[in-house]
C-alpha cells in the first residue's frame, strides 16, 4: 500500500511539474550540475592520484571504482530528496486525486510493457530510443527500475556485434587501400630473408671477423648478396611505414568513435534518459568492443608476411645455385671426404682422390710435403673452394648446398698469417680474459710474461710490440687469440712451424685439453714429426 501511495504521487508531481515550463527549466538545471558533478568528483580523484600516486591501468581502475560509487551515491542522495519533495507533494493534494491512484498505476507499467514488441521490430537506433521512454516512464519507479534496466543493458549487449562490425568493415576498407599502395612499391624477392646479423657481417665487418677470406671471395659473395639486401632493406621500410599509416588509422578511427559516443551518452543523460551508472556501464562495454580493432594491423601484417615467404619460395627454384645454399644452426663437428678433387686452371692437379674422416673428440693430422695441397684442402673445408669432384659433408650435409659465409660462422681458423684487430696488441687480449679457456691457455703454453710485456707497453702499434718478439712467441699468442673461444670445428695450419720438440709438447697439451671439450680438430703441417699423441693421421701425395 505504501509503495502504491508513493508511486502515484511521485507519478502525479512528476507530470505537474513537467507541464510546469519554470519548473521543468529548474529541474533540468539541476540534474544537469548533478550529473556534472558525478563527472568531475572522479576525474578529480583520478589526476590527484595519477599526480602523486599511481599511473597506467591502476588510475583507470581507480577511475571506474570512484565513478561508480559518485554515481550510485549521488543518485540516492538525489532519490531521497526527490522523495522527500513529491512525498510532501503528496500530502497536499491526496483528497483531490485519490481516485486516480489505482488508474495511473496500472497505466504507466502497461504502456511500458507494450513497447517491448517495438524493440524487437524495430532498428538498433529505434531500439534505444525506445528503451530510453521505457526507463524514462519507470525512472520514479522503483519496483520497476531493475527489470528495465535488465533490459536496456540486454540490449545494448545485442547492438555490440553490430556496431563492432560496422567499424571493422571501415577499417578494412582503409586496410585495403593501404595495402593496393604496398602492392604497387614491393617487388618480388629473389631469395629467402637474410638475418641481421649475416647482413650486418657483409656490409661492415666481414674482413675482420672472418681474417682469412681474401679480398677476392669477399668482393665476389658482397656482389651477389648486395642487390638482395638493399631490396629487403626497401621491403623493411615500406612495411615499417604501413605499419605506421595503419596504427594512426585504426587510433583516430577509435578516437572519433568514442567521442561520438560521449557525445551521444552526455545529451541522453542531460535528457534524463540515462543514469550515471548506465552511461559507464554503456561506455565500458562499447570500449570492449573497440579494443579488438587494435589487432587488425598486426593480423594483416602476419598475413602480408605470409604472402611474402610464399613469393619467396617459388622464386628460389630459379635462383643461382649459389644463392640456394642455407646457413648450418649447429654443427656437431663430423666431416666426410670421398674421392676430392682439385685443380687450379692451368695447373695439374693438386688434390687427387683424397678420402678421410674428420670425427669429435679426436685430432686428425694432415701431412704432406710442399705442394701436396695441404692449404687448398684447407681452403675447401672453409668452404672458399669448391670440389671439382668428389664428395665432402658435415653433419652428412653435401657442402654444395651449404653457405660458405654460414660454415665458416662454426669455424676456428687459424693459419700461418698473423692477423690483428685494432692499432694496439693489447686491445685483442683484453677480449679474451672473459673466456674460460683464456687462463688455461696462457699456463700450458707458458707465456704469461709475454702478455704482461705487451700489457707494458699499451700505446705501441701492433707492428712495433710484434716487432720484438720471437716467431715461436707470435704463433703461442696466435693460437691463444684463435682458440680462447673456438667453434666446434678447428682446423690449424703449420702449428709447428721452426719449433723445438719441447715447444712443440706445448701446442700438444693445448689440443688434448680442447679434444676433450668435445671440439673436432683437423692440424696441417709438412713436419715429419708432428705430435707424440694423435688420433687419425691422412698423408697427402706431393708432385
Amino acid at each position: 500500500m505504501v509503495s502504491m501511495k508513493l508511486y502515484s504521487a511521485t507519478h502525479y508531481a512528476y507530470r505537474l511539474i513537467w507541464h510546469d515550463q519554470s519548473c521543468r527549466q529548474i529541474i533540468t538545471i539541476a540534474s544537469l550540475l548533478i550529473h556534472l558533478l558525478s563527472l568531475a568528483t572522479p576525474l578529480f580523484v583520478v589526476t590527484l592520484l595519477q599526480k602523486y600516486v599511481t599511473h597506467g591501468r591502476t588510475s583507470t581502475l581507480i577511475y571506474l571504482t570512484t565513478s561508480v560509487i559518485t554515481a550510485i551515491f549521488l543518485e540516492r542522495k538525489m532519490r531521497i530528496v526527490r522523495q522527500n519533495i513529491l512525498l510532501h507533494i503528496f500530502e497536499k493534494r491526496q483528497r483531490a486525486h485519490h481516485n486516480q491512484w489505482a488508474d495511473q498505476f496500472i497505466q504507466t507499467p502497461l504502456i511500458a510493457i507494450m513497447q517491448i514488441p517495438n524493440l524487437i521490430r524495430s532498428n538498433w537506433k529505434q531500439r534505444i530510443v525506445s528503451s530510453s521512454a521505457i526507463l524514462n516512464s519507470n525512472t520514479l519507479c522503483g519496483l520497476w527500475d531493475l527489470p528495465f534496466a535488465l533490459i536496456y543493458v540486454l540490449i545494448v549487449i545485442l547492438i555490440q556485434p553490430i556496431l563492432g562490425l560496422i567499424v571493422i568493415t571501415l577499417t578494412l576498407i582503409g586496410i585495403r587501400h593501404t595495402q593496393r599502395q604496398l602492392n604497387q612499391q614491393v617487388t618480388v624477392f629473389k631469395r629467402e630473408k637474410i638475418s641481421q646479423q649475416i647482413k650486418h657481417d657483409l656490409a661492415e665487418k666481414v674482413i675482420d671477423k672472418y681474417e682469412y677470406l681474401n679480398e677476392e671471395v669477399v668482393k665476389q659473395v658482397n656482389e651477389q648478396w648486395e642487390p638482395m639486401v638493399n631490396e629487403d632493406t626497401e621491403y623493411q621500410l615500406i612495411k615499417q611505414k604501413m605499419q605506421s599509416d595503419l596504427h594512426t588509422f585504426t587510433i583516430t578511427l577509435m578516437s572519433l568513435l568514442t567521442v561520438l559516443l560521449y557525445a551521444y551518452g552526455s545529451h541522453q543523460v542531460v535528457s534524463g534518459h540515462f543514469s550515471i551508472a548506465l552511461l559507464i556501464a554503456t561506455n565500458i562495454i562499447a570500449s570492449k568492443a573497440m579494443a579488438p580493432l587494435l589487432r587488425i594491423p598486426a593480423i594483416l601484417n602476419e598475413v602480408i608476411d605470409l604472402k611474402y615467404q610464399i613469393e619467396n619460395k617459388q622464386a628460389v627454384d630459379n635462383l643461382p645455385k649459389y644463392q640456394q645454399t642455407v646457413y648450418p644452426k649447429a654443427l656437431k663437428g663430423y666431416i666426410n671426404i670421398e674421392n676430392l678433387s682439385f685443380d687450379y686452371p692451368n695447373d695439374s692437379h693438386c688434390l687427387t682422390n683424397v678420402s678421410a674422416v674428420f670425427k669429435p673428440r679426436a685430432i686428425t693430422i694432415v701431412t704432406g710435403a710442399s705442394g701436396s695441397g695441404k692449404t687448398t684442402l684447407c681452403r675447401i673445408l672453409l668452404g672458399q673452394l669448391r670440389p671439382k669432384s668428389g664428395h665432402l659433408s658435415y653433419d652428412n650435409m653435401d657442402i654444395q648446398h651449404i653457405n660458405p659465409i654460414g660454415l665458416q660462422r662454426h669455424i676456428t681458423y687459424c693459419g700461418h698469417d698473423c692477423v690483428w684487430l685494432g692499432q694496439q696488441l693489447w686491445h685483442s687480449f683484453e677480449t679474451l680474459k672473459k673466456n674460460t679457456n683464456y687462463p688455461v691457455l696462457v699456463k700450458l703454453l707458458n707465456i704469461g710474461d709475454t702478455i704482461d710485456f705487451i700489457y707494458s707497453n699499451p700505446q705501441e702499434d701492433v707492428s712495433d710490440t710484434l716487432s720484438k718478439l720471437s716467431l715461436v712467441e707470435i704463433k703461442y699468442l696466435q693460437l691463444v687469440k684463435a682458440l680462447s673461444n673456438p667453434k666446434k670445428i678447428i682446423l690449424i695450419d703449420e702449428p709447428f712451424l721452426k719449433m723445438s720438440d719441447s715447444q712443440r709438447k706445448l701446442i700438444d697439451g693445448v689440443l688434448d685439453y680442447l679434444k676433450h671439450k668435445h671440439h673436432t680438430i683437423v692440424v696441417l703441417t709438412a713436419s715429419n714429426n708432428p705430435m707424440a699423441q694423435y688420433d687419425h693421421h691422412v698423408e697427402l701425395g706431393g708432385l
